[in-house]
């Protein structure tokens, strides 16, 4: 059974016209996608900084305590299928969390 864990940054550029100014801006949200089991090695082993993927999943909301005691809540994409749109490797690897899934 592979119980293989990858959790990778997504970054997705948004391009809008300020209503205020008139002037066009562009921002970036960051979202946690985090891939189970064989998904997770071909993550490992295909993906750079910068490729373009499309991503099929579900949200998934949950909190653990930090060190203070601290609840923290976070929401995550659990990928459950990524296409990857350019298999052009760059030598420029994104950052993986390898965990190992114990349950």
């Amino acid at each position: 059974k592979d119980n293989d864990v990858a959790t990778f940054p997504l970054a997705i550029n948004r391009q809008f016209t300020n209503q205020e100014t008139g002037e066009k801006t562009q921002e970036v949200d960051y979202h946690r996608i985090v891939c189970f089991g064989p998904l997770a090695k071909i993550v490992e082993q295909n993906l750079d900084k910068g490729s373009s993927i499309l991503v099929d999943g579900r949200l998934n909301n949950r909190f653990y305590e930090n060190q203070k005691g601290e609840k923290i809540y976070t929401t995550e994409i659990v990928a459950e299928d990524i296409n990857i749109l350019n298999w052009k490797k760059t030598n420029n690897p994104i950052t993986i969390e390898k965990t190992s899934n114990t349950t």
